[in-house]
């Protein structure tokens, strides 16, 4: 059974991405508007916001301590998990709305609308 306890505090633009689970208290998500967020679970607060510039589509991930997201413009964006802060970035050739997968080895495969798939390495 799901019961519907109400809307959360906060309201967004358009959210296409599924939320990401990264620790028993907090979620993160993108939004069409561009900014990724970090939801507190037990409140609804957001616990920190980072702008990229461009809709996120896709689902983020969470390995070592970062939080790492693509966007329609085509940067994929490594976060500190807590602070929301950048830890790096790279832009590829084209737009990207597939979903970043990353492996045990922590390599990120993410496919790229230039028709090409990458592997990148996330580094501590």
């Amino acid at each position: 059974m799901v019961v519907n306890n109400g809307k959360l505090k906060q309201k967004n633009r358009p959210i296409f991405t599924p939320c990401y689970n990264i620790s028993p208290s907090q979620i993160v998500f993108g939004s069409h508007d561009g900014k990724l967020r970090c939801l507190n679970k037990e409140d609804g607060s957001i616990r920190w916001t980072f702008d990229t510039g461009a809709p996120i589509l896709s689902k983020p991930v969470h390995a070592e301590n970062m939080i790492v997201c693509a966007t329609t413009s085509g940067f994929v964006l490594a976060l500190d998990a807590v602070s929301g802060q950048s830890r790096g970035s790279v832009r590829l050739e084209g737009e990207i709305y597939s979903n970043p997968l990353l492996t045990e080895e922590k390599d990120i495969y993410v496919g790229c609308r230039d028709s090409h798939m990458y592997k990148l390495s996330l580094t501590t």
